[in-house]
């Protein structure tokens, strides 16, 4: 329950139910509130919601803009962290079995002898790290999309109103085509705005004044980035025939794969960042009085 100081006008959450043996005080000003004083003012609080005045006491659990209890996606991510850092680690043996194959078709173009051994195995290893990749890459979206959901929903826990977006559409933006581009980006500037602690909590449109992260707009650059010359690449590999072409795919692929390392980082900061606020700002909701 939220208590309006008298003195300064701080509204201080208190633990309900109340206990009257004990005294509570502003958490600004340290003005002190007996058990009377606030039983005093939840009957005039009532009394003023009768009349259709404002009220000095309200709920933040059981108030609409609060309705949905918060729940900590702090388990969540760390299963996206783990997975993340395991597509790190995958794209760190894509890129250096990249290398490799770039070595390899170096030495066919100038016309050094390759045996079939050497260029069957690199076959073999760009198919298994394709694979590999392919599933730590599914698993680690369906871990994330999870987690925006969970992100998304808690913002209207953390006391946040006039969000854009639902938890649903959170998710459903990063497969709408053409929109998918820049959507999701809004997405989840809004989730690290809403969940920004050292805005007023008692406001609750105060996130719209919280600054977008650089760090998210870095991200999501770069994630534009790899799926154009993902995308190129993908073609020139359907029509490569000669080596020098197969070079050329190589040395992309290789790119890409630098650039996906870096995405797979900022991810994994953007993920934590916005879990260690959420966590942060539900506690503060949470503070009860002093006493």
């Amino acid at each position: 329950m939220i208590i309006e100081c008298p003195e300064c006008g701080t509204k201080n959450v208190v633990d309900m139910p109340l206990q009257p043996d004990k005294s509570y005080s502003c958490g600004k000003c340290g003005a002190t509130f007996t058990f009377a004083q606030v039983t005093n003012a939840i009957q005039e609080t009532t009394s003023s919601k009768i009349e259709g005045t404002s009220s000095l006491i309200s709920s933040p659990v059981l108030s609409e803009k609060n309705a949905i209890p918060f729940e900590s996606g702090h388990y969540r991510t760390q299963w996206v962290t783990f997975f993340l850092a395991g597509l790190v680690l995958t794209c760190i043996i894509s890129v250096w079995f990249d290398y490799l194959q770039i070595q390899l078709v170096n030495r066919i173009i100038r016309g050094d002898f390759v045996t079939m051994a050497e260029a069957l195995a690199n076959d073999d290893r760009q198919a298994t790290i394709g694979l590999i990749y392919t599933i730590v890459f599914i698993i680690t979206g369906i871990l994330f999309l999870m987690w925006i959901h969970r992100a998304h929903r808690n913002l209207q826990s953390l006391g946040n109103t006039n969000l854009k977006y639902s938890p649903g559409w959170a998710v459903g933006w990063f497969f709408v085509p053409i929109l998918s581009w820049w959507k999701p980006y809004q997405v989840t500037t809004e989730i690290g705005k809403a969940s920004d602690p050292t805005t007023d909590i008692n406001d609750s449109t105060a996130w719209k004044k919280s600054s977008a992260s650089s760090l998210v707009s870095s991200w999501w650059l770069l994630f534009i980035v790899s799926a154009v010359i993902g995308n190129i690449v993908l073609r020139l590999f359907l029509q490569a025939e000669t080596p020098s072409e197969i070079l050329t795919v190589s040395w992309w692929s290789f790119i890409v794969g630098i650039i996906d390392i870096v995405i797979a980082i900022l991810t994994i900061l953007i993920v934590r960042n916005i879990d260690q606020r959420q966590e942060m700002k539900s506690r503060l909701l949470k503070t009860p009085l002093t006493f």
